[in-house]
């Protein structure tokens, strides 16, 4: 397994762990949420609301809405976007020898 820290971890109601690879994460101005989205152990992608606490560990909400999942939907489509452009995903991986949009933190 990557390193941890590139990963959630969801205890499952039959008290089972499963750790999902963040892909990515950002935050809606619209909504005022902060999103995680993720790769499970099936290779399925989903997504779900990051609510940050104190301790730094934050909690996690489902998203309800369809107009939610519409911005997640469409915050993934730009990150298979960025994939076909050679960003691998994290800006940190490019170097900024990408063609990553103006919300890359790459150095470009």
């Amino acid at each position: 397994m990557e390193n941890k820290e590139n990963y959630i971890t969801f205890i499952m109601e039959d008290g089972k762990k499963e750790d999902c690879k963040i892909l990515f994460t950002f935050k809606s101005e619209e909504f005022n949420h902060n999103y995680v989205v993720f790769q499970t152990p099936n290779d399925e992608v989903s997504a779900c609301i990051y609510v940050p606490t104190e301790g730094g560990q934050g909690t996690i909400e489902k998203i309800e809405s369809d107009e939610e999942w519409e911005i997640v939907n469409d915050a993934y489509n730009q990150y298979l976007d960025s994939l076909e452009n050679g960003c691998q995903g994290s800006c940190a991986s490019c170097s900024g020898a990408c063609s990553c949009d103006e919300e890359c933190n790459c150095g470009k």
